[in-house]
This record gives structure tokens, C-alpha cells and sequence, in this order.
């Protein structure tokens, strides 16, 4: 493994490194009564993305710094933690949602990557992500971003538009 470190990339984790079509159903967005935290805490039964993993498996080998940053909250690090070592996945940092943390998945994202950008001496190498909508961001910060489709739905971006729309609808009435 090489000592010198050539840049740093970001990797998302659910539906990215980790499988999670086992939960899809328990998520908030098809489970009224479900939170994100139930959600999250089922973690442990995810399968890896053996592409992505292998993917960050040598962007590691090579000398690159690897943070992940994940929409998950701080009450699942463990888990998540125990999920990743057991998958082969090493990282030199973990960002996870904090409960004051209530910006939207591209705004949360967004302001961990300026703050990466701030405080590494290396330049943004690459962004490992699935949402388009988050995909898009770090292209329009100049990083390129591998886009993975986890194939839960043709169009991912079409839950957040239906979504918007069911908050637009409400907030009318």
C-alpha cells in the first residue's frame, strides 16, 4: 500500500455500499409508523455492493483518504461501524447525521463536503454516491461523482419529486 495520500473521496453508505432492498419496506417513505432510526437500526441484515466495495477497497489501497459521509444518525454508529469492518471496508473518517443536523440529504451532504474541501490538504478526487439529486451537487463543487443506480426503482429521483409534491399539496390545504 502506498504512504502517499493523492486525494480524498466521499462515499455515501445505504443503497451505495450496502444493499438495503431487505428494508425498503420499513422505511419511513412506505412505513408510516416507521422512523428513520427503526430504519436504520436493520443495518446489520444489509448485503455489500461488492462493485462499490471493492471500488473504495482500492481507492484505500492506493493511498486515497476515504470519508464516509452518511445520512444515518449518530444512534447507529456502532452498528455501522461493525458493518463496515465486517465488510472489508476501511475508512479514515465516519460523518453521521447529528440530531441538530435537520438540512435536507443534499444541504447535509453539501456542507460536509465544504468542510472537507476546508480542511484537506489534498484536492476532492471522487464521490461515491446514489441519489441524483446528490449526484449533481458534487458535480456542480467540481468533484466527479460515480453514480450507483441500487435498482430499487428505475428513477430514483421520482420518490423526492413525489414527495415535494405530496408536501406542496399539504401545505395548500
Amino acid at each position: 500500500m502506498s504512504s502517499k495520500t493523492l486525494g480524498f473521496v466521499v462515499v455515501d453508505i445505504d443503497s451505495t455500499l450496502a444493499d438495503t432492498r431487505q428494508r425498503h419496506g420499513k422505511s419511513p417513505h412506505s412505513d408510516p409508523e416507521a422512523t428513520w432510526l427503526s430504519y436504520a437500526l436493520l443495518c446489520a441484515d444489509d448485503v455489500p455492493i461488492i462493485g462499490t466495495v471493492r471500488t473504495v477497497q482500492m481507492l484505500f489501497q492506493a493511498g486515497h483518504t476515504i470519508h464516509i459521509v452518511t445520512g444515518r444518525g449518530e444512534e447507529v454508529r456502532d452498528l455501522t461501524e461493525k458493518w463496515l469492518i465486517k465488510n472489508g471496508i476501511f475508512f479514515h473518517s465516519l460523518t453521521m447525521r447529528q440530531k441538530h443536523e435537520s438540512e435536507d440529504h443534499v444541504e447535509y451532504k453539501r456542507s460536509h463536503l465544504l468542510r472537507l474541501k476546508k480542511h484537506e490538504s489534498l484536492p476532492a478526487l471522487l464521490a461515491i454516491e446514489d441519489w441524483p439529486d446528490v449526484v449533481e451537487m458534487y458535480e456542480a463543487e467540481g468533484v466527479p461523482t460515480l453514480c450507483i443506480n441500487p435498482r430499487y426503482r428505475s428513477d430514483p429521483q421520482a420518490h423526492w419529486d413525489l414527495m415535494a409534491k405530496k408536501k406542496a399539496e399539504a401545505s395548500t390545504l
